[in-house]
């Protein structure tokens, strides 16, 4: 064991978890932190002028990376800044460790100048706020926080640093792991029920979400799209292009409604929901978004999406890439020459459609060329 300083404990654990940047905004309850900055110069701090900049910042860099984002925040006013964009990265479900300074602790109960209730004001926005109340909590609070944010559902975690806390001494040694392996193969019967329920269905379409980009089953999603000739459609706020929009398959966002979505998926009789949050709203409808007689797939790792809302004929608790994979194996063991025959046609159609979609487009960029300086 060393002795060090709190502050200097945290440094050691981010460097352990491979932090490459820091996104903040600092200010006095963050100097000694900051000040730890110097003797870390893998770690980069990334400064913003603004709480909410710095938040939206490690949001993207957590979307494009898929690491946990660090985020240094200053007192109850910064972390008030950067509420919408916490907003942002929890629907969002972004891995991100933030950090706010706090008020030395032993004046809390005096209600000192820009002190608040951080974990109260951050709680209904992440998925584990906490307060340091001891420097010997720094390896078990600052671990668990990078573990919390990655466990999934992926989402924010919130840890509160009175300055006074992060200055005592402790008996350091650093957290040794082996890293955790997130990725669950899905149950086998699973599997065969959901190949049985799409090869049975006439008109299958799928609802992709965030979920492929995070798992990276971008390409197991084309596979399976192609391999039973099902149009493709993204929820409304996909943060991450998890279709490619110029594929034939693809058929835009859904719209913001049950019953935009009704009407856009009127000809399917079976959805396949991939990753997906179902079904984004912002204008109250009281119809099903489903179609009638229509039957709901949904995968995902998250047991809590699953049958959130509309209770699914199949759920598959599972990674979707690793999901998919199984899928698109038994899929190609178990469809005939009939069946191969309908998924062309149905391809050629949507590749008809396509072109003529652009065709429009191309003709509607014409007209309106250089008609404006």
């Amino acid at each position: 064991m060393t002795v060090m300083k709190g502050r200097k404990a945290i440094m050691e654990i981010f460097q352990a978890e491979d932090v490459e940047y820091m996104f903040g905004n600092p200010g006095t309850t963050e100097l000694g932190f900051i000040d730890s900055l110097s003797e870390y110069p893998d770690i980069k701090y990334i400064l913003a002028l603004q709480e909410g900049v710095a938040l939206g910042m490690a949001h993207m860099y957590s979307s494009a990376s898929g690491r946990t984002g660090v985020v240094n925040l200053h007192v109850a006013p910064g972390l008030g800044n950067a509420m919408g964009a916490l907003y942002n990265a929890s629907v969002g479900k972004m891995p991100l460790v933030i950090t706010v300074g706090q008020q030395d602790s032993r004046m809390l109960v005096r209600e000192p100048l820009l002190a608040h209730d951080l974990v109260g004001m951050a709680k209904p926005l992440v998925k584990w706020a906490v307060q340091l109340q001891h420097a010997e909590e720094i390896p078990t609070v600052i671990q668990r926080a990078f573990k919390v944010a990655q466990d999934p559902p992926r989402g924010p975690v919130l840890i509160s640093l009175p300055c006074d806390v992060i200055e005592q001494e402790i008996d350091f040694r650093l957290p040794v792991g082996g890293g955790i392996y997130r990725r669950s193969k899905p149950d086998p019967e699973g599997i065969n029920a959901v190949t049985d329920l799409i090869l049975k269905s006439g008109n299958p379409a799928i609802i992709c979400g965030d979920g492929i980009t995070s798992s990276g089953a971008q390409s197991e999603i084309i596979q399976v799209a192609e391999l039973i000739g099902a149009p493709v459609w993204t929820g409304m706020f996909a943060g991450n292009l998890n279709f490619p929009v110029s594929h034939p398959h693809f058929q835009g966002k859904l719209m913001p409604d049950h019953g935009g979505i009704k009407a856009a998926l009127a000809e399917a009789d079976l959805i396949l929901a991939v990753g997906a949050n179902l079904f984004e709203e912002v204008f109250y409808n009281p119809v099903s978004p489903l179609p009638e007689g229509c039957e709901l797939i949904q995968v995902d790792n998250s047991s809590w999406d699953i049958g959130k809302n509309i209770p699914p004929a199949i759920g598959l608790l599972a990674d979707p890439k690793l999901a998919l994979a199984e899928l698109l194996d038994s899929l190609n063991l178990k469809m005939n020459e009939t069946a191969e025959k309908i998924v062309r046609d149905r391809r050629e159609a949507m590749a008809v459609q396509k072109q003529e979609e652009r065709s429009k487009q191309e003709r509607r960029i014409r007209k309106a060329w250089d008609a404006s300086p």
